[in-house]
């Protein structure tokens, strides 16, 4: 739950995130929350999830509200041994131009998050804006389809054949008509968006970015 109310931003804008449910009071924000919910290794998020308080230069005691805590699984790995990331998402430019005066809450976060066994980090749209974030957001949504054990185990196995291959080649090897290799897209994307295919992420995804089996074949649907 938020510890600070999220009003009106003149920079860029608020709003709720699609997935997370989250408020976010910046583009560059609601862009890290993309990522985070494309992150099998996140469990959830939290926006200005805690109010610590530091001195600043004029010796007097201020209150500062980080933008986003990720608390990551527990129950797989890598992220298992991977500490929440607490984040302070800021434009290039305003932390360049105020980094004196941001310096004093950044220790004190730093401080807060390493007594908690947690990260901390200053994230900008250097970090953020990325291939990979427009990848996500094209595949994210894909996670919510209804499955088809069918047509999956048709690519997986034709990628265990042709381990060097694109999603062109694919369904074109194995839709007999356009709304079968249509519907076969549709599911390699759901891969792609699992994990079960891999593929470049930190390169425009398209129809000929080379992909490749992930599964083993005895996890496969028989």
């Amino acid at each position: 739950m938020a510890v600070r109310k999220i009003g009106i931003n003149c920079r860029s804008m608020t709003g709720r995130h699609g997935f997370s449910g989250e408020q976010f009071e910046s583009a560059l924000e609601r862009d890290l929350l993309d990522l985070l919910a494309f992150d099998l290794n996140v469990d959830h998020c939290e926006t200005q999830p805690v109010t610590l308080y530091y001195e600043g230069s004029d010796g007097q005691r201020h209150p500062y509200t980080p933008d986003v805590l990720a608390f990551y699984r527990r129950d797989v790995l890598p992220a298992r041994d991977m500490p929440h990331l607490l984040v302070e998402v800021k434009y290039r430019d305003e932390y360049r131009g105020r980094f004196h005066e941001l310096k004093q809450r950044f220790r004190a976060a730093r401080r807060y998050a390493r007594e908690r066994g947690w990260q901390f980090r200053v994230l900008t749209e250097r970090e953020i804006r990325t291939p990979y974030l427009e990848n996500a957001r094209f595949l994210r949504p894909y996670r919510d389809a209804d499955s088809d054990p069918g047509r999956e185990d048709r690519i997986l196995a034709y990628l265990e054949t042709c381990p060097k291959s694109t999603p062109r080649r694919a369904v074109d090897a194995l839709g007999e008509d356009d709304l079968e290799r249509a519907r076969l897209l549709a599911v390699l994307w759901r891969l792609v968006a699992d994990f079960r295919v891999g593929a470049d992420l930190l390169q425009p995804i398209g129809m000929q970015i080379q992909i490749w089996s992930q599964v083993q074949p005895s996890d496969r649907v028989a």
